[in-house]
């Protein structure tokens, strides 16, 4: 029965060649068909990938034949309801584990964010331009990566503020040295300021003086300090000098021997004395750069003087004192260093 049934057959599709031609027609169109709706897809999850053949239109289809299931913050592209074609690339991009620590809280998520800014906008989480982010606003985001914002904030206030009255001194060459007269009194000043105060999560962190204004304007003491320098002489005498010089003192008298003449007149005009006719006043001898011609002196150990005369020995820190010839100071004098003390 089967070798007739056979037999039949094949002398049917034997007598009609065009019928087995279409039959083939078909099974090559169904095949061509069949290849033309076969898609070879490229899927990147993260850094795994795998080639996908499928016959899907859909991104989602395609997932969900590949059993690859997404979290609601796992970034896909193209979209899920994107068509597919030959060649297409699906790009999976995990979310990972994030937290964020701003104004007393602690929030944490998963994000698939690519930077902490796209983070913090993508949660609708504001910060000022003054703020602190870290890490910087550009880093990457890493797995558990914890990010955190400091609330800067700026105020300016107004404070009133004492200016100090300080001292300021003024040399009197009529005051004793040493001696202070108060010639003004001081008074302390006022200024007002205007202070920028920064805040960090409502700490303050740095104050900064931005602008100020003087309201009084502070007045300084005015000392007057003494410079009259003042000795108290063997014979009980106050006296006030400007300066005091250690000098080599010799001694002369109006004779031949030292003048190499009889009497004659001073380098001034005057008569070389020692403290005659009741004046206490007498010649020195002085070299005029060092000690001016006029200048009145207290020589110690031969009391007052007066630079009235010159000598052609007595140059630099010399000088020569007058004597009345014949007497016995004038013998014993020699040759002996003095303080000189140049009279007010």
């Amino acid at each position: 029965m089967k070798i007739r049934f056979k037999n039949k057959h094949t002398v049917y599709f034997s007598n009609h060649p065009i019928l087995i031609t279409a039959c083939m027609l078909v099974v090559i169109v169904m095949i061509a068909l069949a290849l033309a709706l076969q898609k070879e897809i490229l899927i990147i999850d993260g850094t795994k990938e795998t080639d996908v053949v499928t016959y899907k239109n859909t991104v989602d289809d395609v997932l969900k034949q590949s059993k690859i299931s997404l979290n609601p913050k796992d970034r896909i592209w193209p979209s899920l309801e994107d068509k597919i074609e030959d060649g297409t690339k699906i790009s999976i991009k995990r979310a990972v584990p994030v937290k964020v620590v701003a104004d007393g809280k602690s929030m944490s998520f998963l994000s698939a964010e690519d930077t902490v800014a796209d983070v913090l906008d993508a949660e609708d989480i504001s910060y000022g331009k003054e703020d602190i982010i870290d890490p910087e606003p550009d880093t990457i985001v890493s797995d558990n990566m914890e990010i955190r914002i400091v609330r800067v904030m700026e105020k300016e206030i107004t404070e009133k503020q004492k200016i100090a009255y300080s001292k300021d001194v003024k040399e009197a060459p009529d005051l004793e040295k040493g001696a202070e007269k108060v010639l003004q009194n001081g008074r302390d000043g006022e200024k007002l300021l205007k202070i920028k105060i920064k805040y960090e999560d409502g700490v303050e962190k740095s104050r900064e003086v931005v602008d100020e204004e003087i309201l009084k304007p502070a007045i300084n003491t005015l000392i007057a300090v003494g410079t009259l320098n003042s000795k108290l002489t063997s014979r009980g005498e106050m006296i006030r000098f400007k300066k005091m010089l250690t000098m080599r003192a010799t001694c002369y008298t109006d004779n031949v021997a030292c003048t190499g003449k009889t009497g004659g007149n001073t380098a001034t005009g005057t008569k070389p004395r020692r403290n005659s006719n009741g004046s206490k006043w007498s010649t020195v001898a002085v070299d005029p750069k060092v000690i001016p011609l006029g200048t009145k002196l207290y020589v110690e150990g031969y009391g007052y003087g007066i630079a009235e005369d010159v000598g052609g020995a007595v140059k630099g820190n010399k000088i020569d004192l007058f004597f009345t010839d014949g007497t016995k100071e004038y013998e014993n004098w020699g040759r002996r260093k003095v303080r000189v003390y140049i009279l007010e």
